[in-house]
This record gives structure tokens, sequence and C-alpha cells, in this order.
């Protein structure tokens, strides 16, 4: 591979790099779980956009700090979609950032959380597919509803208000403000968020109300606490992998580029077949004429005489060219002028009669040289 040609491959590779970035920087899309900007079926996207279209100020956050820094507001509802991403210790500096905000919605968080977080004492009961909102429903916007997804009940604590379950259990509850957060609203399924799942019996209108009640929605998705519960969770590949591949791929580029820009020592070998010298003259000479480089082939005509004609009268292969002109003129019986013209390289372009001439004279001029 030629410098040239390493460069034009660097310069693609990078042109296709800064490509990718930019598109990947353009396309929000992902396929995190519960993710406004995720249109897949795990995502969040359908909940997202209806809220946009009615007037709720939809932001992602993925960021804790950036998530405290928020102001909070009556009109600003804080959701969670995946409390195993940040730790009680997290939590509660969420919820006491956003402690004058509506409220903190988490979507199925663990017990142990509530009870390091806010010391709520409840425990999770059995499972359901399908529940009804029933008459002891204590939530104004779920009453009349029916939840058909796989969801959690919790024991519900003391001072709250539950919803789709009996007094003792639900799998929605809330709790009132309390010092140091807002209040607190705990939903046990994530079915009512998931676009696939979303549009069975009424979970879309349970994720509406339960999402839609304030002006703004600020959803914390995609962020990363290392002592959270999910970053404790065992891993398949070790934590190692990644910078190992990322180290090895710089290692062969780097590989190539030494490798790649410059041509390595000349190898000879032995021809397979005998090639004459004639054969290759007469190959060389049709290459030639194919190429209709008559130039070129006058001056390969030209270096040749010059080189025979040297040897022939024993002068030096450094002589300069006036010195090689008068001995040929002086052996020849030609005059220097004539010679001269004969001998010198011109790189006008001449057609093939002329060069086919000028062969001929070159021939007479050696013979003459030789008598």
């Amino acid at each position: 591979m030629t410098r040239r040609r390493l460069f034009a491959a660097v310069a693609v590779l990078a042109l296709v790099l800064v490509v990718a970035g930019v598109m990947s920087m353009l396309n929000r899309s992902n396929e995190i779980p519960l993710d406004p900007q995720n249109p897949g079926k795990g995502g969040s996207e359908a909940v997202a956009s209806v809220l946009g279209a009615n007037g709720v100020d939809v932001h992602r956050v993925t960021d804790v700090d950036e998530l405290q820094d928020r102001p909070p507001g009556k009109g600003t509802t804080v959701l969670v979609s995946d409390p195993t991403s940040v730790s009680a210790d997290r939590l509660r500096e969420i919820a006491s950032a956003h402690r004058d905000s509506a409220r903190l919605i988490l979507i199925a968080p663990h017990p142990h959380l509530l009870k390091d977080a806010f010391e709520i004492n409840t425990e999770a009961g059995g499972t359901s597919s399908a529940t009804a909102a029933g008459r002891e429903c204590s939530l104004a916007w779920a009453r009349s509803l029916t939840m058909s997804a796989d969801s959690v009940s919790y024991a519900v604590p003391a001072g709250a208000t539950s919803c789709f379950g009996d007094d003792s259990k639900g799998v929605v509850f809330e709790l009132p403000a309390a010092d140091g957060r807002p209040a607190l609203l705990i939903i046990g399924s994530t079915d009512i968020l998931t676009n696939s799942t979303m549009k069975a019996g009424d979970n879309a209108a349970i994720g509406l109300r339960a999402l839609g009640q304030t002006s703004e929605l600020l959803w914390y998705s995609g962020g990363f606490d290392p002592k959270s519960s999910s970053a404790q969770q065992e891993t398949v590949f070790p934590r190692w992998v990644m910078p190992a591949l990322w180290l090895i791929s710089a290692c062969v580029l780097l590989l190539m580029f030494w490798r790649g820009r410059r041509l390595g020592r000349l190898v000879t070998e032995p021809l397979p077949v005998i090639v004459h010298a004639n054969e290759t003259t007469g190959a060389r000479g049709q290459l030639y004429r194919k190429a209709r480089d008559t130039s070129r082939t006058a001056a390969v005509l030209r270096s040749a005489t010059r080189d025979r004609v040297r040897r022939y009268l024993g002068l030096p292969p450094g002589i300069d060219d006036e010195h090689l002109v008068h001995q040929v003129a002086l052996h020849s019986g030609r005059e220097p002028h004539e010679v001269g013209v004969l001998l010198a390289d011109d790189p006008r372009t001449i057609d093939e009669s002329t060069l086919s001439k000028l062969a001929d004279e070159l021939s007479a001029l050696e013979r003459q040289v030789r008598r």
C-alpha cells in the first residue's frame, strides 16, 4: 500500500467515524427500558408523546446531579422509571431537592429501597395480571379503571391512600408530603408505561393520569449510580472487557498505520519460465505502441543509442552530452549539429512515421560509428 493510498484510507475511515457519530447524536432513540425516547416494545415513547401532545413538558434526565439541580415547583412531577438504577442515598437526595415539587413517582420499587430511603415499612405481596380499581380506591384519578398488567401489590403503609387492591394491599399507593420529600406515588407495574402493553385494558389511562397531573414531568432514565442495586449485580462480562477491547482496537489501528505507511523490502524470486531478451523488448515496444507514447519511445531509443556508442568508443559513463556528440561526429563523419539533433532528447510528441524514421537514422548513425 502506497503512502497516498494509506492516507486516503485513513481519511475515509475518519469521515465514516465522524458521520456515524453525527448520526448517533441526531438519532435520539435508544433501547433503555421505560425510556421516553425508546420506541421499542420495552420503551415508553408512546406515553411520553401523548403527554407532550396534551401540554405536559416532558424532560428526559440521565444524570442524578442534573436532576437535583432542576428547580422544584408545585407544577413539577419527578418520575424515576427504574428505581434499581439509584441507591437509597441518591433517592433521598432527589426527594430532598424536590421536596417542594408536586410528587415523586417510583415504578415498582423494592420494599427495601423504600425502607432505606424514606423509612416506609411495606412489603411486596403477590402478583396479578388484571386488577380493577374497585370501590375501595382512594385515588380519584384511578377510580373506575382496570389495570391489565403484570403487577406487584404492596402492603399499604399507614397514612397512605391506595388503589387496585383491598384494604391491606394495593398495586398503587400514595403517601402525602413529609419532611424532606414531596408526595410519594408508588406504582407496582411497569406495563402501564410500556409501548407494547399500554393499550391493554385501561393501562394507557392509568399511566397518563398518573404522570399528567402537572404541567412539567422530569423523567429520570438511563442514569447510573455505582451504589445502586443494579450496579451491584454481577454482569456476564467482567468490567475490564470493554476497556480491553478499546485498547486492542487502538493497537490494531496503530499496527496497521505502522506497517502500511511504507513499502516492504524488495523480494527477488526466480521466474517460472525463461523469458528471452528479444521477447521482453518486443513486448515493451508493443506496450509503448498501444499507449501511443511516441515521445517516451523516442527517448528510450536515443538513450540506448547513446549507451551503445559510448561503450563502443570507450568513453566513461559520466561523460557530458557535448563531448559525446563531438566524439560521435568525429568517428561517424557527420556534422556535430546533425548528431546532436539525433541524440538529444526532445519532449515533443511525434507521429509514428517520424518515430520510424528516427529509429532508422539512429541505426544508421550507430553503423557509421562502428565502421
